[in-house]
């Protein structure tokens, strides 16, 4: 997930157009000054201390300075987002080595092993599957774009087995708010496909993430429906829970 889908997707962050601002800041304003200077830019710096160690050296220059206090501190803040932004990404990227390691450790055939090591990434073969399944749209909404659409499991990852990993019905091509609203139990769908939102999701941020009871999966089927059935048992927020 890049730095402007991150910040559309953290309801603590500004708003879109505030956002737009900040990624353009980051990497581009703030990118050329580092590669005046002979440094890395903030994509280079994956790691959060590494870019820590960066941004004291940009928030030092007489240059970043002087532009930075004509933007009204535009650019410090839209740094120290991104600080935010890498340490969740470190955070992702060290769940995502545990489960690779995992599939390493298995005794599985070199076939199985790539399209597993694959469909946890979210690519390859699974990802290509769930993007036909859903005609390259969001399952829901049918926004377009790949950038925007994550492939999501409904039974996660580390409580299905290899074969329902790797089972496209096991799957919604999301975007990132309502990917991140259904695997944290927030939102579910019904047998025919409508959505249910959680009362422990409050109206204001239901709507700040465009979510509303007319929201309902393009289409349904048998082994979707029993997939759906599990996640409103077992992963669905109800009330009291």
């Amino acid at each position: 997930m890049n730095f402007l889908v991150w910040l559309y997707n953290n309801k603590a962050a500004p708003k879109a157009y505030t956002s737009k601002k900040y990624a353009a800041a980051v990497e581009v304003r703030v990118a050329q000054l580092c590669r005046a200077r002979g440094w890395p830019t903030p994509q280079g710096c994956s790691e959060p201390d590494r870019f820590d160690a960066l941004k004291a050296q940009i928030f030092a220059d007489p240059e970043f300075i002087e532009f930075n206090d004509v933007g009204h501190r535009m650019y410090s803040a839209a740094l120290n987002w991104y600080s935010r932004y890498l340490e969740t990404q470190e955070t992702a990227m060290e769940a995502l080595n545990h489960d690779l390691t995992a599939i390493e450790a298995q005794k599985l055939d070199t076939t199985t092993r790539l399209a597993l090591t694959e469909a946890r990434i979210g690519q390859g073969t699974y990802r290509a599957a769930l993007l036909s399944r859903w005609q390259g749209q969001c399952a829901v909404t049918g926004v377009g774009h790949s950038s925007f659409l994550v492939a999501s499991h409904i039974k996660p990852w580390r409580l299905a087995t290899n074969p329902e990993r790797l089972d496209p019905t096991n799957g919604l091509l999301l975007t990132p708010n309502l990917d991140r609203a259904f695997d944290q139990g927030f939102i579910t769908f019904d047998t025919d496909g409508f959505i249910r939102v959680s009362e422990a999701l409050i109206p204001s941020d239901a709507h700040g993430l465009g979510i509303h009871d007319s929201l309902r999966l393009r289409k349904t089927d048998d082994p979707l429906k029993a997939y759906l059935a599990w996640h409103r048992q077992h992963l669905f927020i109800r009330e009291g829970r």
